[in-house]
């Protein structure tokens, strides 16, 4: 926020609301009967995604449908990382 780049969340686990599904493998996290942000299914886990500063609903569904993949195939080849370096040590 200090330097004006916009940003978002994601998250392994559900923090807050419920999820319905709504499209395809993209589903709604709602919250108070309002939509907060949105669960992405990769490889049958679900991620969980939320619009940080300076994105809103609309921009964050764009940012799924055209970065999803890319970003949960990084999230998963850190988490095989940090593992291999927890169980070196």
């Amino acid at each position: 926020m200090v330097l004006g780049i916009p940003s978002i969340g994601i998250a392994k686990s559900l923090l807050v609301g419920k999820v319905t599904v709504s499209q395809g493998d993209l589903g709604r996290i709602v919250l108070d009967g309002k939509t907060v942000g949105f669960a992405v299914k990769a490889d049958g886990i679900p991620r969980y995604w939320s619009a940080g500063y300076s994105i809103g609903l609309g921009g964050l569904k764009s940012v799924i449908r055209r970065y999803a993949p890319v970003c949960l195939r990084a999230m998963s080849e850190s988490d095989r990382e940090a593992r291999k370096q927890i169980l070196s040590a």
